[in-house]
């Protein structure tokens, strides 16, 4: 389990938070070509079209989410399943960061 001062270090690593930056440009580009029937389909494409328009300010939201949900992990572990991903594809930060969308994309 990482501690706080790990989990303190990793939010402000500018090279996890790049990397979250660009996972964040490809979830907002699946959700694009997600059906219409995708539950919650419009507040999804909202915060996508919101996140491509600034993907900084969605990705240091979105790690706060990450960090939070991960916070079970070694710092290791976390530093494994993150910057270490050479495909954006197989990413388990972009698996984690579609997984929070609706976090996000409340509508509102």
């Amino acid at each position: 389990m990482a501690t706080v001062k790990e989990l303190y270090s990793l939010w402000t690593d500018s090279t996890l938070r790049n990397h979250v930056e660009v996972v964040v440009v490809a979830a907002c580009d699946v959700i694009r070509k997600e059906d219409v029937g995708t539950a919650n389909h419009a507040a999804r494409l909202a915060w996508a079209k919101a996140a491509f328009a600034n993907p900084r300010s969605a990705a240091e939201a979105m790690l706060k989410v990450l960090l939070a949900d991960k916070r079970d992990l070694t710092l290791a572990q976390l530093q494994a399943a993150t910057v270490d991903t050479v495909e954006v594809s197989s990413s388990p930060v972009l698996t984690a960061v579609l997984a929070a969308v609706d976090v996000f994309a409340d509508g509102a």
